[in-house]
């Protein structure tokens, strides 16, 4: 990633927030859509600081703020798919280690993460919250 594109995603960044057990996920303004809802950018990094996910095109629901934790229980969830369980479709354009990632046991626990957040019917209804990310140097 260039300087000038980390710095731009710096100027428009909305969260940088710590997704446990020590993942990293960054939102950013990524413009709007041709319906005008907004879009943003992301990338998720893994525990070791690889990046693991990188786009511009999550909408999160027009009844969400784009800064919510709310919204970034929406992109997890997507992020956390297994591909054992769902469309093939859906992983099209995958990286290897994306397509391993989703199968973990990581991505299994954000995704009941996720579940249990937008599962205000249930008894085990938990709100995700998250905290912000320190830099450690």
């Amino acid at each position: 990633m260039s300087l000038a594109s980390t710095a731009i995603k710096d100027l428009y960044l909305f969260r940088d927030v710590v997704v446990p057990p020590g993942y990293r996920l960054r939102l950013y303004c990524a413009g709007s859509a041709p319906n005008g809802r907004s879009l943003l950018g992301y990338e998720f990094f893994t525990p070791d600081g690889k990046l693991l996910f990188d786009g511009r095109e999550y909408s999160p629901s027009p009844h969400t703020s784009v800064d919510s934790d709310d919204s970034i229980v929406g992109l997890l969830d997507f992020l956390s798919l297994d591909p054992e369980e769902n469309d093939s479709e859906i992983f099209e354009g995958y990286t290897p280690e994306q397509l391993a990632w989703g199968g973990t046991e990581d991505a299994q626990n954000i995704a009941t993460m996720c579940f249990d957040h937008e599962d205000t019917d249930s008894e085990h209804h938990v709100l995700a919250t998250f905290e912000d990310y320190q830099d450690p140097d």
